[in-house]
């Protein structure tokens, strides 16, 4: 009776045995989660295009480790060919005063050939040490009505079905979009280069960080987004050994951007296969609610925007006039008022996120509507030319403009009486402006006004200024405020790959979660320091707002010193790190030195080096100092 029960005991066991292996035979692996976007296709380009068109040409020359900028151009003729320069004919006409005299002789066009038909701006771009490339598709960008209007070719750039162009015999159709004619030739020349592999450019000293920027005017601008959108998501699609942070762009630069609110159902996004956690359609229903919805969300991933709007009334610029903006008549005269609106809304939405400039020209108006200027007006673009230009900064001849490092800032404000560079940062918007200055003015709005100083009872007031005449040194103020929270600490915690100097912009160098501790005493040491405490965000970015007691007036003359240090286990509980040292910051150095590198040293250190010195007066408009912290990994 036992060897019977043994028996059937064991036929038991093989029969659980047999049926758990044979479960697990049938079991599926779980399988891994398809991300949202469709891979692009390589694309090769017509037989009968040049070599130059559906590529990236580089203006100035393509060397590792350089900081890197692509032009998505507006309109252009099919025949003309994009140039990193102003156009001759329109910027120099007998008896017209269009260059400013300090842009001249900056410019030195005493010197231009008789043969030369534009005025190159490489030159300013190869001194402040950029690769720059421009994206050549203009047949596609060559759009007219029967009239003559200039149309805009977006659509082109996410749908293969909608990508015509233009050629000497005729309208022809391609099989590809634009983008993935791009994303074809920044993968040739960028990404499988490996171009960069350190977060400094090497060339001329190493003037800026390593950085990749897209600049897009008119069309551009949605060409620029939807790039920088696709090529983020694909390196979220990637795995871990395939990734391309480094080649990720950091900066965006939208120049009268086309914003359309025209509702579309037969325009498709390729690059999009189905809804998504971003809430981003598969089909565009405009380019407003597309830019909406992806602007922010690059935004959050650390993209730092820049956008110029040089059209006051760009809202009625489409078929409709943009929800929300209520226009009224009033004696022949027109005027808008914005709103509550679908479309105000969405605008909105966007300015918070983005540095934003409201710009003032009337060169366009007065200057480019003849056939002399070759009708340079249906361009648009003086906007375009102006950031191209101001990537040197102020071309004012005035040394008081110049900083001692030899730079010649953009300024904010144009009351240069209170200003001191020596403690205080006060930049406008421009091309030369540091992207670490630019993260911090996301969701702030610069207009382009003047100082008038007030004598005896009449108050000082801003004006609106005006670009007459072509130059950088325009006058800007922005909306920052000292009593409105315009008084901070603010700057990046980030892993160096290379232990250089150089704030490290690349997504996969961000630093969450770090305890950035603020302490502030007067210089004196005659009351108990105020500590404040905050965490980087998910982009390794952090802000510590201070208050109007810390301001010098005429019942508190104290000065105070700031000390920064940043709490190394905070950062992550797996990977160990250990601060990046740079020695040749001390206590005496400028504070516009500092904007671009890692300046919070010794975070345990109580002495004079890692100190800095608040003298903040009520005279201010704002204030704000930029503090960087570099960590290096610790070795197992």
């Amino acid at each position: 009776m036992k060897k019977r029960n043994s028996i059937l005991i064991m036929l038991l066991l093989i029969v659980v045995l047999m049926t758990s292996i044979f479960l697990a035979s049938c079991k599926k692996e779980p399988a891994e989660k398809e991300h949202w976007i469709n891979v692009l296709n390589t694309v090769e380009k017509p037989q009968d295009f040049a070599d130059y068109e559906l590529d990236i040409e580089w203006v100035t020359e393509l060397k590792p480790d350089r900081p890197i900028v692509i032009i998505f151009n507006g309109y252009k003729e099919y025949d003309k060919k994009e140039k990193l320069a102003l156009d001759r004919k329109a910027y120099i006409q007998e008896g017209k005063q269009i260059l400013h005299e300090n842009a001249k002789q900056k410019l030195n066009v005493e010197l231009l050939k008789d043969e030369e038909d534009s005025i190159s701006l490489t030159r300013f771009w190869e001194d402040e040490g950029f690769s720059v490339g421009i994206f050549h598709y203009e047949r596609f960008a060559d759009m007219v009505d029967s009239k003559g209007k200039v149309l805009d070719f977006s659509y082109k750039i996410f749908d293969r079905t909608k990508n015509e162009y233009k050629t000497k015999d005729g309208i022809k159709t391609a099989s590809f979009n634009l983008l993935e004619a791009f994303v074809t030739a920044y993968n040739k020349h960028v990404i499988e280069p490996r171009i960069s592999t350190k977060s400094l450019s090497t060339y001329l000293g190493g003037k800026r960080p390593f950085e990749v920027r897209f600049i897009g005017h008119k069309g551009g601008a949605n060409f620029a987004t939807a790039a920088a959108d696709y090529l983020y998501n694909l390196n979220d699609s990637l795995p871990e050994n395939e990734k391309i942070d480094r080649y990720l762009p950091n900066r965006l630069a939208l120049l009268n951007p086309y914003w359309s609110n025209t509702l579309v159902t037969d325009v498709n996004i390729d690059y999009i296969k189905e809804k998504n956690e971003y809430d981003i359609p598969s089909r565009l229903t405009s380019l407003l609610t597309y830019n909406k919805l992806v602007i922010p969300n690059l935004s959050k991933k650390g993209v730092v925007f820049e956008v110029y709007q040089a059209n006051s009334t760009h809202f009625k610029s489409y078929d409709e006039i943009y929800h929300g903006v209520e226009e009224k008549e009033n004696g022949g005269q027109w005027t808008y008022n914005w709103k509550e609106g679908t479309d105000t809304n969405a605008y909105d939405l966007i300015k918070k996120t983005v540095a934003y400039m409201e710009f003032r020209e009337s060169i366009t108006k007065s200057f480019f509507g003849t056939e002399t200027s070759g009708f340079y007006d249906r361009y648009d673009r003086v906007i375009l030319d102006w950031y191209l230009y101001s990537v040197q900064g102020s071309d004012a001849l005035n040394n008081s403009y110049k900083l001692p490092n030899g730079e010649w800032p953009t300024f904010d404000t144009p009351d240069y009486s209170s200003y001191n560079h020596t403690t205080s940062i006060k930049y406008g918007m421009s091309a030369w402006t540091s992207t670490v200055y630019l993260k911090v003015m996301q969701g702030h709005v610069y207009k382009m006004e003047r100082y008038e100083i007030g004598y005896g009872d009449t108050p000082s007031k801003y004006l609106p200024f005006t670009m007459q005449e072509f130059s950088s040194n325009i006058k800007q103020s922005s909306d920052f405020d000292l009593k409105d929270g315009g008084f901070f600490v603010a700057g990046y915690v980030y892993e160096t790959f290379d232990d250089t100097d150089f704030v490290n912009l690349a997504q996969n160098g961000k630093i969450a979660n770090a305890e950035v501790r603020l302490e502030i005493s007067i210089s004196d040491q005659s009351t108990k320091p105020e500590i404040f405490t905050t965490r980087t965000d998910e982009n390794g970015f952090y802000k510590i707002h201070l208050g109007e007691k810390y301001l010098q007036t005429g019942t508190n003359n104290n000065s105070y010193d700031l000390r920064l240090s940043v709490y190394l286990g905070s950062v992550n509980a797996v990977t160990q790190y250990k601060q990046y040292i740079n020695y040749n910051v001390k206590s005496n150095t400028p504070i516009y030195e500092l904007i671009d590198i890692a300046s919070i040293n010794r975070p345990t250190n109580k002495s004079d080096d890692d100190k800095y010195r608040l003298g903040v007066s009520d005279e201010h408009k704002y204030f704000v100092i930029i503090k960087n912290c570099g960590l290096t990994r610790v070795e197992e």
